[in-house]
This record gives C-alpha cells, structure tokens and sequence, in this order.
C-alpha cells in the first residue's frame, strides 16, 4: 500500500508544535515562562529568572526576556526575525532576546541558541522588495551546517540567558516587554463601554487620549519601582557594606541638585481633557433617560455613510464646491429620518464667514439652519482634503475612518435642538 505524503502545512503545525514542546522543556528549569497570547511568525515565550530565598533582595527589579522558536525541516529551510526583536531604537542589540532552533528527530534533534547580537553578526536583513522585507534572514544552510550555535551544554546556556537578562537595562526591558506582549497595550485600552459610543466632542478621541495618558503613567511606574527595589533593600539589608553600596548607587544615578531626578511625567493633567470626558458623560446619560441612545447613534452613522458614500464616491471636488445635507426626523425620538443632500457652487449660497488674520474668509462646513426635529449644514470638502493620491476607492474609506468635520457640528445641533442649550 502506497504512503500518503504529509501536507505541507500539517507537517509546519506539527514541526512548530514539536520546537515549542522542546523550547519548554529546555527553559522551564531554569525560568518561568509565560507564552504570549499571539504569535508572530512563530512561538515566543516571555521568561522570567525564578526568584529564590537567595535573590528575593536583588537590587535590579525583574526583567524579562524573549524567546522565540523556530524549526528546521532541513536546510533547505529559512526562517525570518522581526528587527525589532532584535534592535531597539538606537539600534542597540537587545540582551534579554534569544532565538531558539530545532532541527531533526528523536536521537538525531539539535538544538541551537543564539543571542540578538550573535543574529545581527551572522545573518543578514532582507532587501527592499523582498517578501520578507526589513526582517532578518535565518537561512538552515548556514544555521545547521555550522557547530558555532549548537547547545552542546545546556546549563551553559541556560547561564548565559540568565546573565544577560539580569544585566538588561530596567527601562528599555519594559519598553520592549510593551511592544514583544500585545496583552499590555490591550490592558492599557481598557475603558469604560460607555466612552467608546460615537458620541462626538468638540477637543479629541477620548479612547486614543486615554491611551496615550496611561503609558506615560506606566513609564512613571516603572522608573519609581526601580528606585524602590534600591531603597527596600537598604532597608531590608543586614550587612552596612552592602546597604552603603546601594546606597552609593542611587547617589551616582538619581540624585541631581537637592532632589531625586526622576522623570516622572508633568502633564497627566489636562482640563481640557476632563471637559471632554464630562461632557461625554452627560451627553451619554441624557440620551440615554431620554431613550434614544441608539437613535442618535444611528443617525450620526448614516452621516458618515454619506459623507463616504456620497461625497467621498465624488472625490477630488473642487475648493468652491457645496455640499448641502439636510436632515428631517421625529423631534423627540429622532427616528424615521429622511436625509438628503444637495450639490451647489459657493456663489449660489450666502454662507457664513470667519474672520482670519483680519481677512473675512467663507467658512468650510457649517450649519445653514435648524429647529427641533430639522438640521441644514454644509460641507466644502475641497477645502481641507489636500491629499488628492487616493484614488476614487480611496475617499469612501478615508472619510469613514476620519468622517467630515461638518457631522460633529451637525450632531450637536441635533442634540441641542432636542435638549435646549443646557
């Protein structure tokens, strides 16, 4: 009877689980491990040092390092490394990466381990056009024909990775713990359900700005935990020597004048973001006892549609180009609402002007009329949408990604004409 052939991809799902079993079994005794919750062409293990009686006062907070496995059919087989695991951003090497190969089966597996600056060293980036492009090259030909990476002692190994982890800067570790481990960025966008409505505010997203808050809380954390793993041993500390060479490190590190120099962030404050948090909020829970949530959400998601599918369809427009969007709907549910638009030239209209630098110039978008239950407004889209590279299929999505300024200024006249100006 004739063998069935393995297909290619069961035989990669079942190398890659095989490299992935071996790289643990290898690691754990030495490390505990964590597996990311994504991979990226390939398995990563995040390790950390196991902490013992004897270390638990070690002045270096833990860090982290990065694992990634890959498996080697053969030589004919060539594996790709992101840069980025490799360099930070001065192109330094990362001491805390390690790339981890296999290759062969039962008596005949190998093992090869390579630190990022031995990667750098020995293979090369992919050119421009390459499928691989800005990725470095890991080709079986040169990795496994060669004994200069083989594991020939692992405990050897083993205590190069652990050294060079405890020797990995504090700071660039986190930050690159931050982009190796997507499940910190998906943390730091936790919010409240109720700030991810698409209720327009007149200052920025407030998601997006929250974001940006909280890493810079999270850069200020970790510098304070370094200089607190520094002072909890001096006072957790029975021997003087070593507490006074603690102490002699942080003088050379953090003092500077009369005080400690941290950098820690000035700005996490910003009024103008609490304006708009609170206006979010009242404008959500007014909508919401009002009973039309959902009702006003789903009139501003029809003025993106058209500002796509209507005018973006139309793309590049002229600068003295008008479009005119008026609006009719039940004035106390908002539903059953009829909405149309009209295509003009700015000197057919008489439309409203904004004094710039002492010159009266037309302003690009604005509302032309409105009362409970109706809203007229305009859009000179020519005017602000400079870039005309997008082609005909590009407008629709440019303007459902980034919707005309025009439905902000309409759905607050909405929300006033319904409420009052309260």
């Amino acid at each position: 009877m004739t063998a069935v052939e393995t297909p290619a991809w069961l035989k990669r799902m079942d190398n890659g689980a095989i490299g992935e079993a071996r790289s643990k079994a290898f690691l754990m005794d030495r490390f505990w491990i964590l597996e990311r919750s994504v991979d990226i062409d390939g398995a990563d293990f995040i390790i950390q040092r196991k902490i013992t009686a004897a270390n638990l006062l070690d002045p270096k907070p833990p860090r982290f390092g990065v694992v990634q496995v890959k498996f080697f059919s053969d030589i004919t087989t060539t594996q790709y490394i992101h840069k980025e695991y490799l360099l930070d951003k001065s192109d330094t090497p990362r001491n805390e990466f390690f790339l981890v190969c296999h290759t062969g089966f039962e008596n005949n597996a190998d093992m090869y381990v390579l630190s990022a600056t031995e990667v750098i060293e020995a293979f090369d980036i992919a050119k421009d056009g390459h499928t691989h492009e800005g990725k470095f090259v890991i080709p079986g030909r040169i990795l496994l024909q060669s004994e200069k990476f083989k594991v020939i002692s692992a405990t050897h190994v083993l205590d190069r990775i652990e050294r060079a982890i405890e020797m990995a800067d504090f700071e660039k570790n986190r930050f690159f713990m931050s982009w190796a481990l997507p499940s910190i960025d998906a943390d730091l966008k936790r919010i409240d359900p109720v700030f991810l409505e698409p209720i327009d505010n007149w200052w920025g997203h407030i998601p997006t700005e929250f974001v940006k808050m909280k890493k810079k809380a999270q850069k200020a954390l970790w510098e304070i935990e370094e200089i607190y793993e520094k002072y909890k041993k001096i006072v957790e500390s029975t021997d003087p020597e070593v507490a006074l060479s603690v102490a002699e490190d942080i003088e050379y590190d953090y003092k500077a004048g009369y005080g400690v120099n941290l950098s820690l962030p000035e700005d996490l404050f910003d009024e103008d973001f609490v304006s708009a948090v609170k206006e979010h909020k009242q404008k959500y829970n007014t909508l919401k006892s009002a009973g039309i949530l959902d009702a006003f959400l789903l009139l501003h998601q029809r003025f993106i549609e058209i500002a796509a599918y209507e005018i973006g369809t139309k793309m590049p427009l002229n600068r003295d180009d008008v479009y005119i969007v008026e609006a009719r709907h039940d004035r106390e549910t908002l539903k059953n609402f009829h909405i149309s638009t009209m295509y003009e030239k700015k000197e057919n209209l008489s439309l409203p002007t904004s004094t710039r630098l002492g010159d009266s110039e037309v302003q690009i978008d604005g509302i032309l009329d409105s009362e409970p239950g109706y809203v007229r407004s305009y859009v000179m889209p020519g005017r602000y949408c400079y870039d005309y590279n997008k082609g005909p299929e590009g407008w629709p999505e440019y303007f459902n990604k980034n919707p005309l300024r025009f439905i902000s200024d309409t759905m607050e006249e909405i929300y006033k004409t319904r409420f009052g100006e309260e």
